[in-house]
């Protein structure tokens, strides 16, 4: 079953939501992986299933090859989501995730910069259009 465009709106939106709603509550300077622990269980509460820490075959030579990356969220089979905590979003980190959205055949994904999650820098929405997938 395809989701529709409304469908990723309201996961987009409680992802923000959800995240807004953490750092609030927990402010900045604990481990991604505190975050990442509430991150989850709000978006349980939305009724949203989230994948954790997945490792995923990187294609080589017509060969798969096992634990090529790791995902660190997908929820609801839609939405990948990386946590840093870091001064800003670089480069790197949305050449990471184009790529991870690529390879995954996803099109919607968030930096979620828990070091400065409500300044200006601290989310980043990634999208990829259906004709630029891999």
């Amino acid at each position: 079953m395809e989701t529709t465009q409304i469908d990723l709106s309201l996961i987009d939106k409680a992802v923000m939501e959800s995240a807004i709603k953490v750092f609030r509550t927990l402010g900045s300077g604990l481990m991604t992986s505190a975050y990442q622990a509430c991150l989850i269980y709000e978006l349980n509460q939305y009724g949203y299933s989230v994948q954790c820490d997945i490792a995923m075959p990187v294609e080589y030579e017509n060969k798969k090859i096992n634990k090529g990356y790791i995902v660190e969220m997908i929820v609801a089979n839609n939405i990948l989501i990386q946590n840093i905590s870091d001064n800003t979003i670089s480069p790197r980190h949305e050449l990471e995730m184009q790529s991870f959205l690529k390879l995954n055949g996803l099109k919607s994904g968030y930096i979620l910069n828990w070091k400065n999650l409500l300044k200006r820098n601290g989310i980043k929405h990634i999208s990829i259009k259906s004709e630029e997938k891999a």
